[in-house]
């Protein structure tokens, strides 16, 4: 029987196949790294299968295949209306009730007394292409609230797979429209909007500094904000004995994203223009960066290889949250299913 969602708690490396391996990398660490003092928000995964049936119960196949047919593949001269045409299509299908069902229920499961707030975000993958798609091809929304709310963000991430541009990315690395799938990760929000959030990487591509650790912060909840403007911070490995060296550098924090009051469907979120004693401000103090430093490390012990990661802190008890991590060596991952390489077995770390 098709499984239409996966729980963190119960996903590992075998579910690749079903829920790609950002889910599969955020079951790893929710089951082997919170034991070890690394907080990451609980959720679960909707499957490639839900996706699948959706589409089918739809009969959507066959449409989008000839949508892409007649899509001008050299000069793009109609993708705006071969795109609108085919999100259509998928805005307009009705969810098929075991799958809503499932995922309703799971989501009842989430909430807390205290709020319902869940990250709805896209996870697509093609058999030998899991990390080829880069982060914000396909969408993802937060502070998604209710079912119905919930049901319709998911049918905007699966239109997301033919925004103009995730059509023209398929296009030039020569990958087949139908062969992609989407697997959504729903994950309890942090509250980093009245906080702050940002992007880790255990390892830096300029020349002498490869082996630090970089993180970039900005306030809020780091969507629709220019990144050239986040602080960065750079702490050479390894900074156990030097606790005071690091690199930083306070950026300009121009805009920053937080909850909207009001939150209705997809639209529960609000940028604005900074105000001007948190541009001045870091975004991280000495003991934040060398703690957020120490779970990169972490992070990239347990996994063997060099990790970007997503970071959010909650405004509420100042704690870090882990939401996401992937290869920097993109080559690590591939599809476990065609005898490729897989996900590393985590490492024991004491």
């Amino acid at each position: 029987m098709e499984r239409y969602i996966i729980k963190f708690s119960e996903a590992g490396i075998n579910d690749v196949a079903e829920v790609g391996s950002k889910n599969v990398s955020l079951g790893e660490m929710y089951n082997n790294l919170t034991p070890k003092g690394l907080l990451i928000p609980d959720g679960f995964a909707i499957t490639a299968a839900a996706f699948r049936l959706f589409l089918q119960y739809n009969t959507l196949n066959e449409s989008l295949r000839q949508l892409m047919e007649r899509l001008d593949h050299t000069e793009f001269s109609n993708l705006n209306a071969i795109g609108i045409a085919a999100r259509k299509l998928i805005m307009d299908a009705k969810f098929p009730r075991g799958p809503e069902q499932e995922i309703t229920e799971a989501y009842a499961v989430l909430l807390t007394a205290k709020n319902n707030d869940v990250a709805v975000r896209s996870s697509a993958f093609s058999m030998g292409f899991m990390h080829l798609f880069p982060e914000g091809l396909h969408e993802s929304y937060l502070n998604i609230r209710g079912p119905l709310a919930l049901i319709y963000a998911i049918k905007c991430c699966y239109a997301s797979l033919y925004s103009n541009r995730a059509i023209k990315f398929r296009e030039t690395y020569g990958i087949t429209h139908d062969s992609v799938v989407l697997s959504i990760t729903i994950q309890r929000m942090v509250r980093a909007d009245t906080g702050c959030s940002g992007i880790g990487y255990t390892s830096h591509s300029f020349p002498g500094f490869s082996d630090v650790v970089r993180l970039t912060g900005n306030w809020g909840l780091g969507q629709n904000t220019p990144m050239e403007t986040w602080d960065e911070y750079i702490i050479p490995k390894p900074f156990q004995k030097t606790k005071h060296s690091s690199i930083k550098t306070i950026g300009s924090k121009s805009r920053m994203t937080v909850y909207k009051d009001i939150s209705a469907g997809t639209n529960s979120t609000l940028t604005l223009i900074t105000a001007p004693e948190l541009r001045e401000k870091p975004v991280l103090d000495d003991a934040g960066v060398f703690e957020l430093a120490g779970q990169a490390v972490l992070l990239e012990t347990y996994f063997g290889h060099p990790v970007e990661f997503k970071w959010a802190r909650d405004g509420e008890n100042s704690r870090f949250y882990i939401l996401g991590v992937r290869p920097v060596n993109k080559e690590i991952y591939r599809d476990a299913a065609t005898n490729h390489l897989s996900l590393p077995k985590g490492k024991d770390i004491a």
